[in-house]
């Protein structure tokens, strides 16, 4: 298991660097350093397993709202386990949790040759419940999301991390403080619409994307190597609706992966996790 030491975020308070009027602002960072910075960070791993959860709060508060949104959030959430090989393999593992209780399963993965998602329920033989999707053959929806990294991943096939994805068009537009740390803005040249803060303290990793907050991380983890990751934070699907939440349980970097760890699944009960008891009866994540 690898040991976090924790960075937490105390408040999201915002300082923005304005430009003086005598000229343009001298910026501290470069394309080249960000870029470099970015890539040093990715390149410092060939694999990862990553363990999180994470929670929609708004959707169910409408349908319960005689809970708080804390409540939901502990009893109506997603846990995900994410595998992901540098080869253009990868694997998405999330068991779905309605009052505390398992009441569906998804396996979405990339084993090198296809991409499959497979959809189940415990205890039903519904063939609807269970399906098989292969490029090419019929409608195989993209979904493989891992939220701890999203905006700094772009999905299998290309595997493009955001260094690689901003190198030929970077832009960086200028600093701010979020919570203390000194953020780079960059930006693709030209494009208006995204903006990504990124937290010069913790390995140059995305802090902030704009406009109206769509991710925001709150916390990074120090990893035993000295690495930062991204640990606990919110996204925002849409405008105007409640962010969905997520935290990070436990991160593997460079683990072993055989052919095992992203192939095809065979039809399995849609069974949670092995966890370990707690006391009160109640669970603990699996840790690697």
């Amino acid at each position: 298991m690898r040991v976090f030491i924790s960075c937490a975020a105390a408040c999201f308070s915002v300082i923005v660097a304005f430009p003086s009027s005598g000229g343009a602002e001298q910026l501290p960072y470069t394309a080249d350093d960000v870029c470099a910075a970015a890539a040093d960070w990715k390149n410092s791993f060939h694999s990862l397993r990553v363990d999180y959860r994470w929670s929609a709060p708004g959707e169910w508060k409408r349908r319960n709202p005689e809970l708080s949104l804390d409540e939901i959030a502990r009893l109506y959430y997603c846990r995900c386990i994410w595998t992901y090989g540098d080869d253009s393999r990868e694997k998405l593992e999330s068991w779905f949790y309605e009052r505390g209780q398992l009441v569906a399963r998804e396996v979405e993965g990339n084993d090198g040759r296809l991409h499959y998602l497979i959809r189940y329920v415990p205890g039903s033989n519904d063939p609807e419940r269970y399906r098989l999707w292969i490029p090419g053959l019929n409608d195989a929806p993209h979904r493989i999301v891992c939220h701890p990294v999203r905006h700094l991943y772009y999905g299998s096939g290309g595997h493009d991390w955001h260094d690689s994805r901003f190198r030929e068009s970077l832009e960086v537009v200028g600093t701010r403080v979020i919570d203390d740390a000194l953020c780079v803005g960059i930006r693709r040249a030209g494009d208006d619409d995204r903006l990504l803060w990124l937290d010069t303290t913790h390995d140059f990793l995305l802090r902030l994307l704009e406009p109206e907050e769509q991710f925001v991380v709150e916390e990074y983890r120090q990893l035993e190597d000295g690495r930062w990751f991204p640990a606990r934070g919110k996204l925002r699907v849409a405008p105007d609706t409640t962010p969905q939440v997520w935290r990070v349980n436990s991160v593997r970097r460079n683990p072993t992966l055989d052919s095992a760890a992203f192939a095809l699944p065979a039809r399995p009960d849609a069974d949670a996790p092995r966890e370990a008891r707690g006391r009160g009866g109640g669970t603990s994540p699996r840790q690697y």
